[in-house]
């Protein structure tokens, strides 16, 4: 409350609040790479009275999840002969402290029940 009083407030044209809005809207809409240079563009084109058009529009977005890819781009490959192993160790960990997965297993095990008690 104290700093408030201090705080100069500056204010806003009437305007200001909607062309922001606008602004916004536009850049969710186009996506644009550089958006330094589309700002000067749209707002140029406001200040001129002629409709913007973005030379990129739409160029980022990615295609909609509901449309199929094109899969002439796609390379099938083979699964791994390890591919069915569900690992929730990094390779190599049980080596390192030379377990075997089924001692690392219950050493897990007795870790989490032993978290357990300490609840």
């Amino acid at each position: 409350e104290m700093a408030s009083k201090y705080l100069q407030k500056y204010p806003v044209p009437e305007d200001f609040p909607d062309l922001l809005h606008d602004f916004a809207r536009e850049v969710l809409r186009d996506q644009p790479d550089n958006i330094y240079e589309y700002g000067a563009l749209y707002f140029k084109s406001m200040y001129m009275g002629v409709p913007f058009d973005y030379h990129n529009k739409g160029s980022n977005i990615p295609p909609p999840k509901d449309r199929m890819p094109n899969p002439s781009n796609y390379v099938e490959m083979e699964p791994s002969p390890n591919a069915h192993i569900i690992q929730d160790a990094p390779e190599g960990y049980n080596q390192h402290y030379q377990m075997t997965e089924e001692q690392y297993a219950e050493a897990m095990h007795q870790h989490q029940m032993a978290q357990q008690q300490q609840q």
